[in-house]
């Protein structure tokens, strides 16, 4: 049983007035009310709140005054002493309807303890007066009695005429799953929007809430039906209320897909006279980041930063930062609030700058600049002179994030130690062309780049492109390239882009023939874009060397020497690429040796040594043997 939906939940003594359908009789009781909360919460344990039951129980027996019997009731739940689960199950039998209802409205406030009474509650069922089966069906809910089992019952009592408002709600939220949901909309609707509007009393105050909470989550049930016929009933409820909007756009945003034109759906509620509506749209608006939907509503939200609600100010600052650099064209609005009287505000604002300008975000290279070249200085000042400690630290924390007019703002890592020139000792095949430059990319290639990215959650920064290059992921890969980072520069402390490429765990494989078609797509992709095919680590690890020493076949090989690639090149070590792949005695070696390069016949004997045992290896070795 869903017991915080109920409106006259144990505890809660307040709400039955609600269930009973005379609230205004006890409207003036709340105290009363609270103290019978208390003595039901305390039991047993005041002999004050058991004189007090006892004499609940004599006056629900012996009066003769069907309203005072009905107030008895309503008191008495929640009160686990067996007399009076006796007594109130005996008052599931009393002429008077509503003395009836309250008694199975207190059974059900009670709860397991009232167990005795499940007879009379199924008894109860088939009573006269809706009011009385609906809180029957609640209470025989609560002691364990299957949804299934009450449908009829709950039937019965929405399809009656005369219902009650809340009477028909409550058979209608117990329904959800087992009535078309279209038809028990109406009855929630109208409790939602009832409940929702503020009232001066704070016992009703405290009622309305709870019924709300009841009522929103019977609107939230019904959409996780899926049943598409409710959105437009549900939009028209949301345009017309006054009131219950937040919990109408909530139940709304549940549907996937989301209602036709959902964003300007919900641009339409940022004009709503109430503010709870304007920030519920604004939280809702911050859920949708397509970059043709933040186009869209970044101007209107920008607009609700002089908002005159606090909490529609923040919420759009959030929103704004969530979008980050898709929303730059709104960075001066956003740098205005640096001003704000509240330190709370401007440490919020501060940290929206710093998402909006962050230099790792998918974005376009012109947005991250636009967002650094307007806020870097006002953050900076905040930074200095801020008086709240607070906001001086956030503001220095988002001047870390910023990107800078370079374009992606990534960082570049130091770079790699030459490949080692100086130190070849073989003699190289004639001079290769240089590296090619890079290819300049079409107009869109950076905006589709970005996107993919966005898409797939990648950030642009040094781990993430040392990652797609180690899986050999081209489209990501092509994607950083658009988004403006090297194919040359060593990534993220290790090597430049080609090694990283070709020394991957599956890149090549001496086993593997031809060699895997992605590895050579990533190869002719970081050439294409102006790879130095010499570049090597730290250590004058360079992409020759990698490809040798994974085994990767002829035509990788011979891809890396036409773009300049020196055969004879070593590292810090003294070895070259064939050193490096010798032990493997894979074709792709041929390449190198087509290329000129040759071993020294000491190094060609210690080799023969070696791999006595290697015919592959001695074969390569013998044709490598400088003559």
């Amino acid at each position: 049983m869903r017991r915080s939906l109920r409106v006259e939940g144990p505890g809660r003594r307040a709400r039955s007035h609600a269930c009973t359908g005379w609230r205004a009789a006890f409207a003036g009781a709340a105290v009363a009310l609270v103290m019978a909360s208390t003595a039901a919460a305390q039991g047993s344990a005041d002999p004050t709140f058991r004189k007090w039951a006892d004499e609940s129980v004599r006056t629900l027996k012996d009066s003769r005054s069907a309203d005072a019997r009905a107030k008895a009731a309503e008191y008495l739940g929640g009160f686990e002493y067996p007399e009076v689960v006796e007594a109130l199950q005996a008052a599931l039998r009393d002429p008077d309807a509503k003395v009836r209802a309250a008694a199975a409205s207190a059974l059900w406030k009670t709860g397991e303890p009232a167990r005795a009474a499940r007879p009379a509650l199924v008894a109860a069922l088939d009573d006269p007066a809706p009011a009385v089966v609906i809180r029957a069906a609640g209470a025989l809910e609560t002691l364990g009695m299957p949804e299934r089992d009450l449908v009829v019952a709950r039937r019965r009592v929405l399809d009656a005429p005369g219902v009650t408002t809340d009477d028909r709600f409550m058979a209608a939220r117990g329904l959800v799953g087992a009535a078309p949901p279209l038809v028990l909309l109406p009855p929630v609707l109208d409790v939602l929007e009832r409940s929702a509007r503020p009232r001066p009393s704070s016992a009703q105050s405290i009622d309305q809430r709870h019924t709300y909470e009841s009522a929103a989550h019977a609107v939230e049930r019904l959409a996780r039906t899926k049943d598409r016929a409710l959105i437009p009933p549900l939009l028209d409820a949301a345009r017309n209320a006054r009131y219950s909007q937040p919990a109408l756009l909530a139940a709304l945003a549940l549907f996937e897909p989301k209602p036709d034109d959902w964003t300007g759906v919900l641009l339409g509620f940022l004009d709503a006279p109430d503010p709870k509506a304007r920030h519920a749209a604004l939280a809702l608006l911050g859920r949708q980041l397509r970059e043709a939907d933040v186009q869209r509503w970044s101007p209107r939200v920008a607009a609700l930063l002089r908002d005159p609600d606090e909490l529609v100010r923040s919420e759009a600052v959030w929103v704004l930062g969530r979008a980050g650099g898709l929303a730059a064209a709104q960075v001066d609005a956003l740098v205005a609030m640096l001003g704000d009287p509240d330190p709370a505000m401007r440490r919020r604002v501060a940290e929206a700058l710093g998402e909006m300008g962050d230099r790792t975000q998918a974005v376009t290279a012109a947005a991250k600049t636009r967002v650094a070249d307007a806020a870097r200085g006002p953050l900076a000042s905040v930074a200095s002179g801020d008086a709240d400690a607070d906001v001086r630290g956030e503001a220095k924390k988002s001047l870390a994030r910023l990107g800078g007019a370079s374009g992606t703002g990534v960082a570049s890592t130091s770079r790699g130690a030459p490949a080692g020139d100086a130190a070849a000792r073989a003699p190289e095949a004639p001079p290769r062309p240089a590296p090619a430059a890079p290819r300049a990319a079409d107009a869109g290639a950076e905006a589709r780049a970005v996107a993919l990215l966005r898409e797939r959650r990648i950030a642009v920064e040094p781990g993430a492109y040392f990652q797609a290059l180690a899986t050999t992921d081209v489209e990501v890969v092509r994607a950083f390239l658009d988004a403006g980072l090297s194919a040359s520069d060593p990534v993220a402390g290790s090597g430049p882009p080609l090694v990283v490429a070709l020394q991957a765990g599956d890149a090549c494989a001496a086993s593997v023939r031809p060699t895997r078609e992605a590895t050579r797509s990533i190869v002719r992709l970081l050439l294409d874009r102006g790879a130095d095919a010499n570049r090597g680590d730290a250590k004058g690890f360079t992409p020759l060397m990698a490809a040798a020493m994974s085994g990767c076949d002829r035509v990788v090989m011979k891809m890396l020497l036409a773009a300049g690639a020196k055969a004879g090149a070593t590292n810090a070590a003294g070895l070259a690429a064939f050193d490096m792949g010798v032990f493997q005695g894979h074709d792709g070696l041929e390449e190198l040796i087509a290329a000129g390069y040759r071993l020294s016949p000491e190094k060609a004997s210690a080799y023969e040594k070696a791999f006595a045992g290697k015919p592959a290896v001695i074969a390569l070795v013998r044709k490598a043997t400088r003559k």
